[in-house]
């Protein structure tokens, strides 16, 4: 894919916010929200940040269910008639909402697990 100058951002992001955002409703809600950040005397990079953190929260917002992660690269800009600047991305940790892990189980739940599996180990052995 050839990049051109009017390019403000690199967006890459996990299945989770592909699964509630169409490609232009992302780009659209990221633009706009470095846009008012941009507005509000955020730097690049921050504004970057803080569409990352829009969008992670904008999909969790819009039902999904899976891991969301969001990462921007602000990506430089040539003055109009000059070569592009070269690729010196700014890349940032990513913003991440991920599910809670599992609840630790306690060992009477594991003994009655394996107890269980145990049990039916031995029905089915009867079986035959």
């Amino acid at each position: 894919m050839q990049r051109c100058n009017d390019d403000d951002l690199l967006l890459l992001a996990s299945d989770g916010l592909w699964d509630v955002f169409s490609n232009q409703d992302a780009v659209n809600l990221a633009l706009r929200s470095m846009q008012r950040a941009r507005e509000r005397g955020a730097s690049r990079m921050a504004a970057c940040r803080v569409a990352c953190t829009v969008l992670t929260k904008a999909a969790v917002d819009r039902g999904s269910r899976d891991n969301v992660t969001v990462r921007a690269a602000c990506l430089p800009r040539a003055p109009p008639g000059e070569p592009r600047p070269p690729a010196r991305l700014g890349l940032h940790p990513p913003a991440r909402l991920a599910p809670r892990p599992p609840a630790r189980r306690s060992t009477a739940h594991t003994n009655r697990l394996t107890a269980a599996a145990a049990a039916a180990a031995a029905a089915a052995a009867c079986r035959w």
